[in-house]
């Protein structure tokens, strides 16, 4: 698997760490069934070898420009 195919582990991986952090914060068991539900996917998008979707190249080109617009901000 390239490192190019991981599209969908770190978005729901990504997805998992917001739930988890809403959840701390404010408690809710929904946010925590969320995490969980995203850590789930996050897993079974590696053991599946999901492919990218058509749009992550896209997906990635703007996080990728708007996280260097933030970092040159600061």
């Amino acid at each position: 698997m390239t490192a190019s195919s991981f599209f969908y582990r770190n978005f729901f991986a990504g997805l998992c760490f917001l739930c988890l952090a809403v959840g701390l914060l404010t408690g809710s068991p929904y946010a925590f069934w969320g995490c969980m539900v995203c850590g789930a996917f996050s897993r079974s998008a590696v053991r599946k070898q999901w492919a990218d979707p058509p749009w992550a190249e896209g997906f990635r080109s703007v996080v990728t420009s708007a996280w260097r617009k933030i970092c040159r901000a600061s």
